[in-house]
């Protein structure tokens, strides 16, 4: 087998908070993500759109997939369908779990906006600060506070609500169209360092298990992005992959989940270091697994 999986043995105690014990074996062939002997294809897809809107969109050269990019519903065939935006699968068949974004730049940010609504997404996910290491990543696309409003296009939102963690942030959003009323829950990774990869596994196994929990029932799809949308994001939406993985097939495929979410956005695990640390991510979870707490236990503590 190319890459490399784990095997995993589990071994069922106890109940509540300490549940299932995972015993790991682990195989691999020790190949490099950019070698070319693993077949993960490095190249960006450009896609026929052909505009400016579609330039506001580009970032880093960085382009969806033709077959599963998100496609914008307009009112007249003069405004571009274009948005910087893939459908990503779940691990188990059936529609789209997640979308891959680009994150929103002042010129964006109303598409953005209007993707959200018109897949009446619920839950968006960021894994990157809006200036880091003085670099502007992405546009702030929410107020700050519960007494402001912001608009756009014809789409208005407002803070409900905000709570700080130690690493994260959840903010409950109301947005409101043409009378129309939703909330969209944010959930705001705030300490992935300015470069590389996070040092230690726990807070970011604790901000995906929170996402995981509170997103367990939704049915549309879970916006995901960072600044380019495809290595961070990548790498939020591969754990969640090969997680659910583990839990039916007991043993998970690193190679295949990246190649997979590859064939719909390039680039997707952009990083050596992105690959390297989401096994360690991966492998921390099930080997603690027993130390984070079951839904009706995290709801008990978290109020």
């Amino acid at each position: 087998m190319c890459g490399s999986y784990w095997s995993i043995t589990i071994h069922t105690g106890g109940c509540g908070c300490r549940g299932d014990r995972h015993i790991m074996k682990r195989r691999e062939n020790k190949k490099p993500l950019n070698s070319s002997n693993n077949n993960i294809s490095l190249t960006p897809v450009r896609p026929t759109a052909s505009s400016s809107e579609f330039e506001s969109w580009s970032g880093q050269g960085l382009y969806p997939a033709d077959d599963s990019r998100v496609i914008l519903e307009r009112e007249t065939e003069e405004e571009s369908d274009f948005i910087n935006a893939s459908y990503i699968s779940g691990y188990a068949p059936g529609s789209p779990k997640f979308i891959a974004s680009q994150g929103p730049t002042a010129a964006t940010i109303d598409d953005f906006w209007l993707m959200i609504w018109q897949q009446k997404t619920s839950s968006v996910v960021m894994v990157t600060n809006v200036v880091e290491e003085r670099k502007h990543k992405c546009d702030q696309y929410w107020p700050d506070d519960t007494s402001t409003e912001l608009r756009y296009g014809d789409i208005t939102v407002s803070m409900v609500s905000a709570d700080e963690w130690a690493d994260y942030m959840v903010r409950m959003l109301k947005v409101e169209k043409d009378g129309e009323v939703r909330t969209v829950k944010q959930y705001h990774y705030t300490s992935w360092p300015d470069h590389g990869v996070p040092d230690s596994m726990s807070p970011f196994i604790f901000f995906y298990k929170r996402v995981k929990i509170e997103t367990a029932k939704t049915t549309t799809p879970i916006v995901v992005h960072c600044s380019a949308g495809v290595g961070r994001t990548g790498t939020f939406i591969a754990m969640n992959n090969l997680l659910e993985q583990a839990k039916v097939e007991e043993r998970v495929n690193f190679h295949q989940c990246v190649k997979k979410m590859r064939t719909c956005r390039p680039s997707m695990v952009q990083t050596e270091d992105q690959y390297v640390f989401l096994h360690q991510v991966v492998s921390e979870y099930l080997i603690t697994k027993e130390f984070f707490c079951s839904p009706s236990a995290f709801a008990q503590q978290t109020g």
